[in-house]
């Protein structure tokens, strides 16, 4: 599933539905906007797995929960946005 990917930016593509866990497997992965949708669920634990990522925009979906608390192990993390 894209090894090399850097960025993935989905925003303000109406999609719905939860946040797939399996985008924990985008090891490569610095950059994760998925803001302006209508995702729903929780943060998945699995982008705690994303030790490269440095940015994080979630804000403007329908997430609902804790922000995992492992998310604080991603070192490299500068910018989130899940409001």
């Amino acid at each position: 599933l894209l090894p090399k990917l850097k960025v993935l930016s989905l925003e303000r593509n109406q999609l719905e539905g939860t946040i797939p866990s399996s985008l924990g497997f985008l090891s490569e992965l610095l950059a994760l906007i998925l803001r302006r949708n209508k995702l729903n669920g929780t943060i998945p634990v699995q982008l705690c797995n994303l030790h490269k990522l440095q940015t994080l925009s979630l804000e403007d979906n329908r997430l609902t929960g804790p922000i995992p608390e492992s998310i604080g192990k991603l070192t490299n993390l500068t910018r989130m946005s899940v409001a």
